[in-house]
């Protein structure tokens, strides 16, 4: 369960450093994707240890999954500029004839829009990748809710079912009648 988020972890911090962008105003957006990496990493190894609860584990989880969000805020934005970039680059009149050239051709052709569109593409990756994270860090919640559960050290909330074959009366959560009945 962790070691899923670990490689995951490793695969997008490959991701961030591998990203290329050329526009000035990617260069902030690069930066908060390697800041919010680096704090995804540090979290992601404070997971391994041994001397942390269930619960604070969750608690940590909680706080990557919030980076995760913020990290595909940023790679929504990212995708965006470079897709307007390849337009202003290529025009209407030439995108189909130029996607339908060799990656060699493209690149000797409009060198710019050729790194756009690589571009692009590198943070379509990191975007899924960071889909596929939040699903790992979910899993990883769930899994440790579930031992939580099993071992007992959480409670039963009000809404929850009580367990088959438990007697209800333990388990009612009706308010008690008011003193001022008709």
């Amino acid at each position: 369960m962790l070691t899923d988020v670990q490689e995951r972890l490793s695969e997008l911090k490959e991701a961030i450093d591998g990203l290329q962008l050329d526009q000035a105003s990617a260069a902030n957006a690069r930066k908060t994707c390697e800041a919010y990496g680096n704090q995804l990493l540090l979290d992601g190894s404070a997971l391994l240890k041994a001397d942390m609860s269930h619960e604070q584990k969750r608690e940590v989880i909680a706080g990557m999954r919030q980076a995760v969000h913020k990290l595909q805020e940023t790679t929504r934005e990212l995708m965006s500029q470079c897709a307007e970039a390849y337009r202003g680059q290529i025009g209407t009149e030439e995108k189909e004839a130029y996607e339908k050239l060799s990656k060699q051709l493209q690149q000797e052709y409009k060198p710019e829009a050729f790194r756009s569109l690589q571009a692009y593409h590198q943070v379509g990756r990191l975007h899924d990748l960071l889909s596929s994270l939040n699903t790992e860090l979910l899993d990883a919640d769930f899994e440790l809710e579930r031992e939580m559960r099993q071992s007992g050290t959480t409670e039963r909330t009000a809404d929850e079912a009580p367990p088959f074959g438990a007697d209800p009366l333990k388990y009612d959560h009706d308010p008690v009648p008011g003193s001022l009945s008709p």
